[in-house]
């Protein structure tokens, strides 16, 4: 169920996100929560709310503790993401298309192919994503988030859905 947002707050919402993500429109996003750090897209993205997740250093950038796989080398890389996904049973895969019984990630990164953001694939290829310490999102496309913010999307990876399970 989308979160609830009056009209003149998602107004202005849309405006303060039209700055970072000039191709959002009123019509290919919707707001699904309210705002919280509690988590990253990261962590998000690997079904995980209670955290935020990022492989440097866990006291970089704020003082905060940031949770990284055992193992998985602490450097902001396509690689290391690659690997913490292949942890949680992901593999690599050539397209962002809805597949029945599999739900998918995407790795976005920058000019320097530095990893910037993550989203997730939800039933019926509906996208979602966690916009830093702010909202999480419902976007029809990976494309609505290309931007000098986040970049391009540079790894899409797949894994089969455990029977009984429902997402």
């Amino acid at each position: 169920m989308p979160f609830a947002l009056s009209q003149t707050d998602k107004q202005t919402i849309h405006g303060c996100l039209l700055a970072f993500f000039p191709k959002l429109t009123l019509h290919n996003y919707e707001v699904t929560s309210p705002c919280t750090d509690a988590y990253n897209c990261i962590a998000m993205a690997a079904d995980d709310i209670t955290k935020r997740w990022w492989p440097t250093d866990p006291r970089s950038f704020t003082g905060r503790d940031y949770y990284w796989p055992e193992g998985i080398p602490r450097e902001p890389s396509k690689l290391s993401f690659a690997l913490a996904f292949v942890r949680l049973g992901y593999e690599a895969c050539d397209s962002d298309a809805y597949e029945p019984g599999f739900e998918k990630v995407a790795l976005y990164v920058n000019d320097s192919e530095i990893p910037t953001h993550m989203a997730k694939q939800l039933n019926l290829g509906i996208w979602c994503s966690k916009l830093g310490n702010e909202w999480d999102i419902h976007h029809e496309t990976l494309q609505v988030l290309h931007s000098e913010t986040y970049g391009h999307v540079a790894q899409i990876m797949k894994r089969k859905i455990p029977l009984g399970c429902k997402r």
